[in-house]
């Protein structure tokens, strides 16, 4: 397994010097090479405190994690951060931006400008590249950000609510793009998202967790075959399976 978690349990300080409280319980994952995992859950469950624990921005207070990276040369971990307006500089261009991982890896900024370009050409990833970040609209902003880190094509993948600023359109467009990079550098990902369809679209498994603190309910795996096309979710098997989750999820948040 390339990202493996093994008995994962966190809780914060309360603010009012009151109990821990409690996050996650007791959360095993186990995500491949390649795979490609979304996680699914009610507001304030822990997902996002989950990818940070996989980034190791967070400590857990008890169990096990382990993120195989591959080869030095490859970045091991990539993350797509839901608050993505505050990890874009805003002294830099668009395309310095864009870029910033690969000259993080000691490319040239030369370099790594070239190849940032190349790279958003090659995808028709369009924005103004020589504006500054806050001179782009909010989806463009996040397109500069999940470009900048597919650019560097990381052995594994965190997505927090990834398009969630992209209209439908470009969101269509976005989710075929991230999930022909993923396949094609076999990154193995985990993708939190609040929409349903979305998470059933990208993933070949959803993971559903209970309100906090989080566990697993329920596993959920999705049969469709890559490469996916939207008319998927107009189908009656995607119906059926959205139906499932939906009820599950239902049963846990409602009284």
């Amino acid at each position: 397994m390339t990202i493996h978690l093994k008995g994962i349990t966190k809780s914060f300080p309360s603010v009012n010097s009151g109990p821990d409280i409690p996050v996650l319980d007791n959360f095993d994952l186990d995500v491949p090479d390649g795979a490609i995992v979304s996680v699914f859950g009610p507001n304030g469950c822990g997902k996002t405190t989950l990818l940070n624990i996989i980034a190791k921005i967070e400590t857990p207070d008890h169990g096990q994690v382990s993120i195989n990276g591959g080869d030095n040369q490859r970045l091991s971990v990539g993350y797509v951060f839901q608050n993505f307006r505050d990890a874009l500089f805003p002294w830099q261009t668009a395309l310095d931006n864009a870029a910033f991982g690969l000259r993080a890896q000691g490319l040239p900024s030369a370099e790594a400008r070239e190849q940032a370009e190349s790279f958003l050409k090659q995808h028709h990833l369009d924005f103004p590249r020589n504006n500054y970040s806050y001179q782009l609209s909010i989806g463009q902003q996040q397109t500069v950000m999940l470009s900048r880190t597919l650019i560097q094509s990381p052995a594994n993948v965190l997505l927090d609510e990834p398009f969630a600023s992209l209209d439908h359109t470009a969101r269509f467009r976005m989710q075929n793009l991230v999930i022909s990079l993923l396949r094609a550098s076999k990154a193995a990902t985990v993708v939190v998202s609040h929409d349903v369809d979305e998470c059933l679209y990208l993933s070949q498994e959803l993971i559903l967790l209970s309100k906090r603190p989080a566990r697993v309910l329920k596993r959920f795996a999705v049969p469709f075959p890559y490469p996916r096309e939207h008319s998927l979710l107009a189908s009656s098997e995607f119906a059926a399976l959205r139906q499932d989750v939906v009820a599950a999820f239902l049963k846990e948040v409602q009284p």
